[in-house]
């Protein structure tokens, strides 16, 4: 945990100033699902970042350019894991 945590440090130490986020490139598909398509950001060519004492790692740095919305509903989501707990009887009805 130690290298990851002082990798992202040094990647924000890094960033741009007119860039938003600084990932791993093998990040990109995830950022994807969850922020929606690429069309709302500025997405900056691969860069080798390589932190002194640490293997490099390809990064890229992105700017959002729209407002960003879930691409989920997310109440969607909390109501189904109350309702499965529900079920399973870990979450009780209380009385009046």
């Amino acid at each position: 945990m130690g290298n990851t945590v002082n990798l992202a440090a040094r990647c924000v130490d890094s960033i741009p100033e007119d860039f938003d986020i600084r990932i791993a490139i093998d990040d990109l598909d995830l950022v994807n699902t969850v922020f929606g398509d690429a069309e709302g950001w500025e997405i900056s060519s691969p860069i080798r970042f390589e932190p002194k004492n640490m293997l490099p790692v390809n990064v890229v740095d992105i700017k959002r350019n729209t407002i960003w919305f879930p691409n989920f509903d997310y109440v969607a989501l909390i109501k189904q894991n109350v309702e499965i707990a529900r079920s399973l009887g870990s979450i009780k009805q209380s009385q009046p």
